[in-house]
């Protein structure tokens, strides 16, 4: 690899200390405690604190090499080679930037600058999380029963060509700056989202309002005008408690008319990835149901021709449509933003649709098919034989809460900002990380001059904001 003058070829060893995780036994785990990171939990580029593990906060005291650092550089220990996606690779490697204290599972390793050594952990971060250490670190992996490892001394052993200390230190700025706006919009969403689901829970789980005027009080946080949507009592409805007035029906009574507003993907040969072409009409796959954001992944996409797309047409979704999965990881939903990045969409094979009618938001929907309860019972009714499925009579009579149109208009009123905004942000990263990836490997080649680069940041920060939505629960 080459750099710019004055980059220094070393061993990581010659400026890192390894410490590989603890091998926690499985009778360690709880589910409350410290947190425990395992290699499920590192990523490329990135450690994400979803699923975490717990054990007798006593481990502290006992493991203390173990805790993890802010600014520690992790690496995987075990994985794939090139077959499976990024996210499997051996030498995955990751900047941890969370607070707290955190212990380190077994099969990942903390790489920690040695005592007065010139390093910035960031930049070596990004340097050694780029494509062409990635290679190495798979290339000088073992193998043992299909799986790729790599040992302490291996990773130790590894050439890196290291930047001075000053321009390293300018280089994890400049992407840092990027990495750090990814973080801020994903923090947002968290609260975005934590917003939405609190006035869907109030509104159509406690019915808070509702209980408000059955108690005589106006309902915390709603006008007048609002209020008056709500009923006040509350009747037995098919075993439940449910306001009086609104129903518990199949889900079809919200959704379009049409017999295709509820639809399936494409049997068969009708869609395969003979199929797929660079561009065209993008195609919705379980990968974008389950993006960095719980509502939509608009990127990532595979595509077919506008040809194709001609007769898929009962497999088509539009902006503002709900989409299910219907085979394989059940339980996951997503909506297409009615500001979505493509006029239309095709379903694949795995997914179905509903497109809602006028004045049903498909927010309503969304949340109330991610509820937790709502899950059990796709579980719990689908298809065990082969690959765990739903039918499509079964998401058409799938039982929902269907309140007044008008509270669900108002509904719609409250949370469809908040939608906006989520995957306003969730754009605005993927355009954040787009450049991001494309600056680290000029930067690191010394191909592009760190002004430059800067100039392109400013440009791009320039157009972002960080004022929050709004909404009242």
């Amino acid at each position: 690899m080459a750099g710019e003058n004055g980059w220094a070829r070393c061993k990581i060893g010659d400026i890192f200390d390894i410490t590989p995780g603890f091998a926690f036994k499985s009778r360690d785990f709880s589910d409350s405690g410290t947190p425990v990171v395992k290699i499920k939990n590192v990523k490329a580029g990135e450690v994400v604190l979803d699923n975490l593990s717990y054990v007798d906060p006593k481990f502290e005291e006992q493991r203390k090499n173990y805790l993890i650092r802010r600014g520690d550089i992790l690496i995987t220990l075990s994985g794939n080679r090139f077959d499976g996606s990024k996210e499997t690779w051996v030498g995955k490697v990751a900047e941890f930037r969370n607070e707290g204290r955190f212990l380190l599972n077994q099969r990942v390793a903390i790489l920690r600058p040695k005592p007065n050594a010139p390093i910035n952990s960031r930049c070596c971060a990004y340097l050694m999380g780029a494509d062409e250490y990635q290679h190495l670190f798979i290339a000088i992996a073992t193998s043992s029963g299909g799986q790729a490892n790599l040992s302490s001394s291996q990773v130790l052993n590894a050439e890196i060509l290291v930047p001075p200390l000053a321009e390293q230190q300018i280089i994890a700025h400049i992407l840092g700056t990027l990495d750090d706006k990814i973080e801020l919009n994903r923090r947002m969403n968290e609260t975005l989202e934590s917003m939405a689901r609190a006035i869907f829970k109030s509104w159509f789980v406690d019915f808070d309002p509702v209980r408000a005027k059955m108690d005589g009080r106006q309902p915390t946080g709603m006008d007048e005008a609002t209020a008056a949507l709500f009923p006040d009592s509350i009747e037995h409805l098919d075993g439940e408690l449910v306001p009086s007035g609104w129903e518990i029906g199949p889900l079809s009574e919200l959704a379009a008319e049409g017999r295709h507003a509820i639809a399936g993907g494409p049997f068969g040969s009708k869609l395969s990835r003979k199929h797929y072409t660079d561009f065209g009409v993008p195609v919705i796959r379980g990968a974008n149901m389950s993006g960095s954001s719980s509502w939509f992944n608009d990127r990532d996409f595979v595509f077919v021709s506008d040809e194709k797309a001609t007769t898929l047409t009962t497999n088509m979704a539009l902006p503002g449509d709900v989409v299910f999965t219907q085979r394989g990881t059940l339980g996951q939903v997503a909506i297409i933003p009615t500001d979505a990045s493509f006029p239309r969409y095709v379903i694949s094979q795995s997914q179905m649709k509903m497109t809602c009618a006028e004045g049903v938001p498909g927010s309503y929907v969304f949340l109330y098919f991610s509820q937790s309860s709502t899950v059990a019972y796709i579980l719990a009714n689908a298809t065990a034989s082969g690959v765990p499925h739903i039918n499509l009579t079964f998401l058409r009579k799938f039982p929902i809460l269907i309140p007044d149109r008008q509270v669900l208009d108002a509904f719609g009123g409250r949370v469809e900002p908040l939608v906006m905004r989520i995957t306003s942000n969730e754009r605005e990263s993927g355009a954040l990380a787009a450049l991001r990836d494309a600056l680290l490997p000029r930067l690191l080649s010394g191909k592009l001059r760190v002004g430059d680069a800067m100039k392109q940041v400013d440009d791009a920060m320039s157009y972002t904001s960080n004022e929050p939505a709004g909404a009242e629960a």
